[in-house]
């Protein structure tokens, strides 16, 4: 069963593209108000994405430092693309999960209200 809005609580909605830099889950369109959100992701996903995403950054890792640190081949640039990927998993998956675990914030600080506001 759908995941209903969450602007007007109907089941009325179909996959959609979206603007995200980071996204675990297809984002979704309500048919009735056209709201776009977000279904939150199953904390066995973020977590399999941590790893996932670690492992691209040691994959990357020996694949552009390797060669030089055994003592064959040259540092491979072409392959840093990886330990990007990688990153951005761990960063998008570890904000998730903090975001799962504190019901309300958010990981970005720039979107965060400063500690001493009253």
């Amino acid at each position: 069963m759908p995941v209903p809005c969450p602007m007007c609580g109907s089941s009325h909605q179909r996959k959609t593209d979206s603007q995200a830099a980071f996204q675990v889950l297809a984002s979704r369109r309500c048919d009735d108000c056209g709201h776009i959100w977000e279904p939150d992701a199953p904390r066995w996903l973020l977590k399999a994405g941590l790893f996932i995403g670690l492992s691209w950054v040691a994959l990357g890792g020996f694949l552009t430092f390797g060669g030089p640190l055994v003592g064959r081949g040259q540092f491979e640039f072409r392959f840093f693309w990886l330990c990007a990927t990688g990153i951005t998993a761990l960063v998008g998956c570890w904000c998730r999960l903090k975001e799962t675990k504190a019901t309300a914030g958010t990981c970005d600080p720039c979107l965060s209200e400063p500690s001493g506001a009253d």
